[in-house]
């Protein structure tokens, strides 16, 4: 008898210890209603929490994308791989000319909470080149 108690507890303490674990597993329901108005028919390929924000990524338009929403139920910025004929001209022309050794491994379109947008070009050397949307290298 002692040994079905047992087993008995323990099988309860077992299933709470999941569904805590569960739970903490779970993203939080504003994310799903925040993307859904923002982001129309996403399926999300993966979520993260890192100290109080929230990373979400997901496929938009057929573009690999990455929202981060911080603590006050906000959107921080937005991260989207582009390909090359994408970027505005001037960014283009303004990697080509100032970095013309340099070959393109990524791009991504950073939208920060105000609608501000900056072209990240990380390339084949590793370095990460920031450009305002005029061409200009962001500090």
């Amino acid at each position: 008898m002692k040994n079905l108690i047992l087993i008995f507890v323990f099988s309860i303490s077992f299933n709470i210890a999941n569904a805590q674990t569960n739970e903490e597993d779970k993203m939080p329901s504003w994310i799903e209603t925040l993307l859904n108005k923002q982001f129309k028919n996403i399926s999300i390929d993966d979520w993260q929490k890192i100290d109080t924000e929230y990373f979400v990524q997901f496929k938009y338009k057929k573009h690999e994308t990455e929202v981060c929403f911080g603590p006050n139920y906000n959107i921080v910025y937005t991260q989207t791989i582009l390909n090359k004929k994408e970027i505005p001209s001037a960014v283009i022309d303004a990697f080509n000319k100032n970095h013309s050794s340099e070959a393109i491994r990524k791009i991504k379109l950073n939208k920060d909470y105000k609608g501000d947008k900056t072209y990240i070009i990380n390339t084949l050397s590793g370095k990460n080149l920031i450009f305002d949307i005029t061409g200009k290298i962001v500090e």
